[in-house]
């Protein structure tokens, strides 16, 4: 594929007036070029072009599209990726959108990025440590943004003994009433105390021991003696199969 754009390029290049100013405009990728995730191009699923092939000493200007992250990859020519105008993804949360302007006079090549009033993405962070009143406190912190405008997600940082207490619909109702959109809850849960090893699990005990004793400190809704006849004879055909 790069030989055969390599190739494409070759011909219009060819056709090209000297005496005229030209500008080659590519939707593609280039080497070098870093994403709104703050990552090199790699060679994937998509064609990834050399900068070599595009950047050509016949033109003024190369004017690149398809990263919408505004960045400028090759100095002579002058080859840049103005990005994209609006945000599209929480991806590109951080980044500033706009367009380029650019000027050739002559030999002088300059452009300036101007910045355009993009839609706002905002994620908002909260990690609750106390299952007191944990809605009371993501509303607490919600009320600090200004998200009229904003695309928002909210990442909670929990346990699931606090997940229980938290009221969700009073939360997204405050987000919907307040933010351009809400996208909704990401949660990450952090182990709970009451989940945490079991000191009397320890190597020296056999798996079936282990599995009994995890079962006598935890409260799940199974039957475990059924559980335990079964874990005993898998035990058994694998103990028996390694023995072989």
């Amino acid at each position: 594929m790069i030989e055969k754009i390599n190739t494409i390029i070759d011909i219009l290049t060819a056709k090209l007036e000297p005496s005229i100013p030209s500008i080659l405009s590519a939707h593609i990728s280039v080497t070098g070029a870093i994403t709104s995730s703050e990552k090199s191009i790699m060679i994937g699923d998509e064609v990834v072009v050399p900068i070599s092939v595009i950047a050509r000493p016949q033109y003024k200007y190369v004017a690149l599209g398809h990263i919408h992250r505004y960045q400028v990859v090759w100095d002579m020519p002058l080859a840049v990726y103005s990005g994209s105008i609006e945000k599209i993804d929480f991806g590109e949360e951080r980044d500033e959108k706009g367009f380029c302007h650019v000027i050739i006079d002559e030999q002088n090549v300059t452009h300036k990025f101007i910045t355009t009033n993009s839609r706002q993405f905002k994620t908002i962070n909260i990690e609750i440590k106390d299952a007191v009143s944990p809605t009371e406190e993501i509303l607490k912190v919600a009320k600090k943004y200004d998200l009229k405008e904003s695309i928002v997600r909210l990442n909670l940082k929990i346990t699931k003994d606090i997940d229980k207490h938290i009221r969700y619909r009073e939360i997204s109702k405050y987000f919907n009433e307040n933010s351009y959109y809400f996208v909704g809850v990401k949660k990450e849960f952090d182990a709970d105390k009451g989940a945490l090893r079991n000191p009397e699990i320890n190597e020296q005990l056999n798996p079936i021991d282990a599995l009994s004793k995890y079962f006598l400190s935890v409260d799940l809704d199974v039957d475990k003696d059924e559980l335990l006849k079964r874990a005993s004879l898998l035990y058994k055909e694998l103990m028996e199969e390694v023995n072989k």
